[in-house]
């Protein structure tokens, strides 16, 4: 299986990164159980057609992360560790809870009205360079960290708030209840997402590691979109989503 030079024009993604994903994920499903030996550097850089160098830092992350542990010597070889889906991944509830009673701190980061970019324009059905209000803020738990969010709210709502409400409360809150917004609806787009340099400094994570990525458009009343939030979500968490039964077909 060969992970195949990475395409720099559409893919920047690392080929140690690629490998260190490959095998958290086959760690994480079971396919290694707690205390077996990875196979050699040898035989993944023979597998996934990658050199001796790239293997090394891939395992040299897993290592660092709690997921293996390196030998040398005599008793050398790469062995798992403990389960990372029990030992690393906090449950954070569902997504409507993603920052819920576990918060610890709001932090707001950018408060400004700024011009928005062609695509948020047309998200929120703005002219393009039509101003929004722009909140950035860092959600942590006691834990640290947990997600990066980036409002987009409409004019004049938006010109409304006041900075010392979203160190306290949460964008949905603060609009319903002091600034009388009636919605009908919110529509939610998950995604994976690296993490870029200044997302990852944030979130306490590495550079290109893998985040969750929400994607939040509350409608109004009216049908008109009302504001966009952007959340980060770092993968040390994991979201869990109860389905209605209805939705099971």
């Amino acid at each position: 299986m060969a992970l195949g030079p990475p395409d720099r024009a559409t893919d920047p993604t690392p080929l140690y990164y690629r490998l260190e994903s490959i095998l958290r994920g086959a760690i994480e499903m079971g396919e290694y159980s707690v205390g077996q030996n990875l196979p050699s550097e040898r035989e993944l850089g023979a597998q996934y057609e990658v050199s001796r160098i790239t293997v090394r830092r891939a395992l040299d992350a897993l290592a660092r992360d709690g997921l293996v542990l390196r030998g040398r010597g005599r008793r050398g070889g790469t062995f798992v560790l403990e389960r990372p889906a029990h030992r690393n991944r906090m449950a954070i509830g569902t997504l409507d809870r993603v920052v819920g009673r576990q918060v610890s701190s709001i932090k707001v980061l950018t408060f400004d009205i700024r011009p928005c970019d062609r695509e948020i324009a047309r998200i929120l059905g703005l002219a393009p360079d039509e101003s929004v209000r722009y909140v950035e803020r860092l959600i942590s738990t006691s834990d640290g960290p947990v997600a990066f969010a980036r409002n987009f709210i409409q004019l004049p709502v938006g010109a409304r708030i006041k900075r010392r409400e979203l160190g306290t409360k949460f964008l949905r809150d603060i609009l319903a209840r002091h600034h009388g917004v009636v919605f009908a609806r919110v529509q939610d787009e998950v995604e994976a997402y690296l993490a870029e340099s200044r997302a990852a400094g944030l979130l306490n994570v590495r550079a290109g590691s893998p985040l969750l990525r929400i994607t939040r458009l509350f409608i109004g009343a009216d049908g008109k979109p009302v504001s966009l939030t952007v959340l980060l979500i770092s993968s040390r968490y994991r979201v869990a989503v109860t389905l209605p039964d209805q939705m099971l077909t």
